[in-house]
């Protein structure tokens, strides 16, 4: 589906109007309307595993969706019409997880340029687990695979973590060639 900008109450399919009025008499706290763009939040719930609890308007149905399958491309995601995302599922990450989250911008409170976030789960210094992943940086969000391949299994230091970026500008090409072409905007 096209991700779009409906208005609060649609009234193109009466089971998602009725699901919606029944969401919100019981739920008066909760958003019940459409919600804007991720953001910068896709990258952070990337390396955290996130799935979406999708609910189907139409039959009532409730699928959980992994993050990293449900875009599909710029303003597209998995969504079909009647479908609405009614939880974010993050199960929690392991007590020796430490997380970073950076964002670069042109000017304070501008749309991110770059966003990354990295989740690595450390034995000592050593890595034994790495999620990485970027946003602003191509159509869809996406994890940095080649770069969790280089620091998972390994002892953290100075020359292991210059090497993963090394392998991030190199494998992951997409990430420098969208940084340049944002920048000439």
């Amino acid at each position: 589906g096209v991700i779009a900008a409906p208005p609060r109450d649609c009234p193109l399919c009466p089971r998602l109007v009725a699901y919606r009025a029944a969401n919100r008499a019981a739920n008066p706290g909760w958003h019940n309307a459409p919600v804007p763009s991720w953001g910068p939040m896709d990258a952070p719930l990337l390396v955290l595993g996130a799935r979406l609890a999708v609910r189907s308007a139409q039959s009532g149905q409730e699928v959980e969706i992994p993050l990293e399958e449900f875009f599909l491309g710029p303003r597209q995601t998995r969504l079909g019409p009647h479908d609405l995302v009614t939880a974010i599922v993050l199960d929690s990450p392991a007590p020796q997880a430490r997380a970073i989250f950076l964002k670069k911008t042109r000017v304070q409170m501008d749309l991110a340029l770059v966003n990354v976030a990295v989740l690595l789960e450390l034995d000592g210094t050593t890595c034994r687990k790495a999620r990485v992943a970027a946003g602003s940086v191509a159509p869809t969000p996406r994890r940095l695979q080649a770069v969790e391949r280089a620091l998972t299994g390994q002892v953290l230091s100075r020359e292991v973590i210059l090497h993963a970026a090394e392998v991030a500008q190199e494998s992951e090409g997409v990430v420098q060639r969208m940084m340049e072409f944002k920048g000439r905007r």
